[in-house]
């Protein structure tokens, strides 16, 4: 392995996940203004709040190919690769201006201000546990703990991943963007417990 782009694919994923921190921190008190006064919230204050977090799922998409390229530098395969690929084509989005009337059977719903600041805070202190394990990767200067750091990655990311749908699923308007494929990686990894093999990906 050469260290040496190893550390610099992990710099720029340690860049990366700083703009995702400070696009929530930006994200998240104007999806505040957008929804307005509670028990107020318009079709179109929801939907505005909704395409204001998906700022938050673009930085995050950004995140997850530094990632990847990080994982290629150590030798080992892209984990993001297909499910970004199908971001792009828009195989798996629904956009918010596809959100009708129509769709809110029961009106549109009142969001519940507390559950968000909690799922906020949240999300928030995923970012930050994120780049504290990037942190830790850097200053780690053993081969034989890279493994363990790369695993300790992909966990903060898909942290991320899951408390970004929580919220927008608060919001009510767009579906979850990432639970399907964190689910099938938890479902694969078990396999792979069950069937042991060696880095070499031998049985």
């Amino acid at each position: 392995m050469d260290r040496t782009a190893y550390e610099s694919h992990l710099k720029n994923l340690h860049s990366w996940a700083g703009h995702l921190e400070s696009t929530i921190e930006t994200a998240i008190p104007q999806t505040i203004v957008e929804l307005g006064p509670a028990g107020e919230e318009s079709l179109l204050d929801v939907k505005n709040a909704a395409e204001t977090l998906r700022d938050v799922a673009r930085s995050l998409d950004d995140v997850m190919n530094a990632y990847d390229s990080l994982l290629e530098s150590a030798g080992r395969p892209r984990r993001y690769d297909d499910f970004l690929q199908r971001i792009e084509v828009g195989s798996d989005t629904k956009e918010v201006t596809d959100v009708t009337d129509e769709d809110l059977e029961a009106g549109t719903p009142e969001i519940n201000r507390a559950r968000f600041a909690r799922l906020s805070g949240e999300l928030q202190f995923d970012a930050g546990w994120l780049l504290g394990a990037i942190h830790g990767a850097l200053i780690s200067h053993s081969e034989d703990t890279i493994d363990e750091h790369l695993d300790s990655l992909a966990t903060g990311i898909e942290e991320l991943m899951i408390s970004y749908d929580r919220l927008q699923d608060l919001i009510g308007i767009l579906p979850a963007r990432h639970c399907a494929f964190v689910d099938h990686m938890v479902v694969l990894e078990e396999a792979g417990r069950r069937h042991p093999r060696d880095r070499r990906g031998r049985p």
